[in-house]
């Protein structure tokens, strides 16, 4: 390989070995020759050798000239050096002989010219040298006058051709080895810068590589950090600010990931996980909260509950996985963690519905056969109260049935209203009349010892619910605010206008735009948080055995649920409660309600009713009652028999008062076909089925009347009074 400038790592490596031997060389060669060159200057002098004076000097003078003049090109300068010395082993060579140290320097010029240009070079400065004995061995053979040691000496031509064959293969053999010396030399450096070079372009992969991950933790919308087999967290992105209030300025570098995550020291996912890689047994209770996540192989992922930068309490859902090598050793691990405060928020209200779908399931089932029994429990018990006298001890007794049959009758709504499976009848309701009204029997329902302050909001915005609706939650609240102060008190009830702009604070409660606002804010004993999560819960109370249905709160759930509102409680113990209830604002034209005032009574004008119940002894009830009212009652257990009883009397029949739901034929469908016949028929359904069923049947919104069982003979009486004086 001749020697070259090159621009690659390899050239400029070895051109700078060459060139630092070069230098070297010849610095140490002008130091120790100064003598011999002064000796050598003399003896020509002496012996007027003008020839070898003028070559000896000249050499002298170029060598010193390359040594001293450093901006010469290296190759001229090592060309130079290079004739410096052959000229100096050559003409020594001749005028000394083999006495001299001519052979020296011209093995020297060999050696120098095969590490500076390689084998090549090395074969060309043994041919040159060659050359030199060969005609010196040419004059002592002929005309050797010309070499004047040779006649002081015994050399003869055979004698030199020994010589000259000798140092020919000396030469030989120094330049070949030190020629594939340096060629293996110079692989060995290829290779080595090669290895260099690819080593250097690894780490800026991996510095790049590096940078690219800090770059895209850095830059995730997901709060991720790392820690090292160490421990110590390398990255902490802006997204871990965030949700935690730690910087990194804080986290990274340390081995404080834990106060992220709470008030202690504790391990945390990303510790755990790299524990057991490492063999460690990490903390069995925290490691035991941890489950296999279901997105990433061999990662755990777990929740936990901090408290936010702004003080809220949030769930997280931390995922931790490790960092492995190329080796497959562990090396750190990586940790992400997600707001799941929301979803959990989300779940528990999709339970706490599902509970309640159970609960209006079992109510919607039993309703029918318990309103039923009730019907006639209570209209028994009215019919007996009628019958006895004043001063009777039975009265009491009856009055006692009567009383378990409406407090029944009240439990059964409760639990339909909780089920929202109620028939309501909502209008456009001004909130802030509705608790004018409710005042004072709030005030008598809570005590004397009890402060009720009521709060109106300013131009408060209408809703759309039903006003009974209102009066049982005002009612139900202010119970249950009651029983939760011991002594005196204050219950505070204030209403409000609420608007919540999407994507705020409310996005938890799931609320954006305008709110009516009613909030009962109470001084008492207040309540944990265990009780907190189960307030809604059907039939679940604190109240001592027999003071308490547990249905109180359920029952405010469900119907601010059924107005498509949202109820929230806050409440520590010692701290009281508050209950707010946000119901949509109601855009709609004011509904007028009107009243049929029935201004003769309950008093019968002789008109014929056709009663249609499959429940004999109901039937055989409403019979005797409208009897007693003046009332003609004709009687049918089904739809068909009354088809047949109507087809020969139609023009008699004034109202038809049936039961919707019965065995074959339905009561909507009986109208329907009695209307067909009779126009001007009147119709009042009844039935102790729920809301939703009755409306399957098509009876919401239908011109004519409903009767929701039980019913007390007053409530009859007066319905079918209405349904008749009505112009429907």
């Amino acid at each position: 390989m001749s020697f070259s400038q090159s621009n690659t790592d390899t050239g400029n490596l070895l051109f700078s070995w060459r060139k630092k031997i070069f230098y070297a060389l010849f610095r140490i060669l002008l130091f120790l020759l100064i003598l011999p060159f002064i000796l050598s200057i003399n003896k020509s002098i002496n012996d007027h050798n003008w020839f070898l004076l003028s070559m000896h000097s000249l050499c002298f003078l170029c060598s010193v000239l390359v040594v001293l003049v450093r901006k010469m090109p290296f190759r001229t300068a090592s060309l130079i050096g290079l004739a410096s010395v052959f000229i100096v082993g050559a003409s020594g060579l001749e005028h000394l002989g083999v006495f001299g140290s001519g052979k020296i320097w011209l093995l020297t010029f060999s050696v120098l010219g095969t590490i500076l240009y390689g084998l090549k070079a090395g074969v060309i400065t043994a041919i040159l040298n060659a050359i030199v004995v060969a005609v010196i061995g040419f004059l002592i053979n002929g005309d050797s006058t010309l070499l004047k040691w040779v006649e002081n000496s015994e050399v003869t031509a055979g004698n030199w051709s020994i010589t000259g064959i000798t140092f020919t293969f000396l030469n030989v053999s120094v330049v070949i080895p030190l020629a594939l010396l340096v060629d293996a030399l110079e692989k060995r450096l290829v290779q080595e810068s090669r290895l260099r070079k690819e080593i250097a372009e690894t780490y800026l992969k991996l510095e790049e590589s590096k940078e690219k991950l800090s770059q895209a933790i850095q830059g995730s919308v997901i709060p991720t950090f790392l820690i090292d087999s160490d421990h110590v967290i390398t990255h902490w992105n802006e997204a871990c600010e965030k949700v935690t209030g730690k910087t990194q300025k804080e986290m990274v570098g340390t081995r404080n990931q834990w106060i992220a995550f709470g008030r202690y020291e504790r391990p945390i996912p990303a510790d755990l996980v790299l524990h057991k890689a490492q063999g460690k047994t990490p903390d069995s209770k925290a490691y035991r909260q941890l489950r296999p996540s279901p997105l990433i192989e061999g990662a755990l992922e777990g929740d936990v509950i901090i408290n936010s930068p702004d003080g809220e309490e949030q769930i997280l859902l931390c995922t931790a996985a490790l960092l492995r090598n190329c080796s497959g050793e562990a090396v750190g691990a990586i940790q992400t963690f997600m707001d799941i405060t929301e979803r959990e928020q989300v779940e528990a209200q999709l339970n706490q519905a599902k509970k309640m779908e159970a609960i209006g399931s079992l109510a919607g089932g039993v309703a029918h056969d318990f309103n039923n029994m009730l019907s006639v429990i209570i209209g028994q018990a009215e019919l007996l109260l009628e019958s006895v006298d004043s001063c009777s001890s039975l009265r009491d007794d009856i009055q006692a049935i009567k009383s378990a049959g409406v407090r029944s009758a009240e439990l059964t709504r409760q639990l339909l209203t909780f089920a929202r499976k109620q028939n309501v009848e909502p209008v456009r309701l001004d909130l802030n009349k509705a608790l004018h009204g409710m005042g004072k029997m709030l005030s008598r329902l809570i005590g004397e010892d009890i402060v009720l302050d009521l709060v109106y909001g300013k131009d408060l915005w209408p809703v759309h619910t039903d006003r009974s609706q209102i009066d049982q939650i005002l009612a139900n609240l202010c119970v249950n605010a009651r029983d939760s102060i011991s002594g005196v008190g204050r219950i505070t009830i204030e209403t409000a206008n609420v608007h919540f702009e999407r994507g705020s604070a409310s996005r938890a409660a799931g609320l954006s735009g305008d709110y009516v606002l009613i909030s009962v804010k109470d001084n008492g004993c207040g309540m944990d948080s265990e009780t907190v999560k189960r307030v809604f819960e059907p039939f679940f109370t604190t109240k001592k055995k027999g003071h308490g249905t547990g249905l109180g709160l359920s029952t405010v759930h469900g119907i601010v649920n059924q107005n498509q509102g949202q109820i929230k409680v806050f409440s520590k113990p010692g701290k009281g409660s508050e209950f707010r209830i946000y119901l949509p604002r109601y855009h709609g034209e004011s509904s007028v309600e009107e009243e049929f005032v029935n201004e003769g009574g309950t008093v019968s004008c002789n008109e014929t009713i056709l009663v249609v119940e499959d429940e004999e002894v109901i039937l055989e009830l409403c019979s005797r009652l409208l009897t007693d009212y003046g009332y003609n009652v004709i009687k049918s257990l089904s739809p068909e028999e009354a088809l047949e009883t109507f087809s020969g009397r139609a023009g008699e029949i004034d109202l038809l008062l049936t039961d919707v739901v019965m065995p074959g034929m339905n009561g909507k469908e009986l109208a329907d076909l009695l209307l067909s016949e009779n126009p001007d028929l009147k119709v009042l359904f009844m039935s102790g089925y729920t809301a939703d069923i009755v409306e399957s049947r098509g009876i919401a919104d239908n011109r004519c009347s409903f009767l929701a069982k039980p019913f007390s003979i007053d409530e009859l009486s007066r319905k079918v009074r209405e349904t008749l004086d009505s112009s429907c």
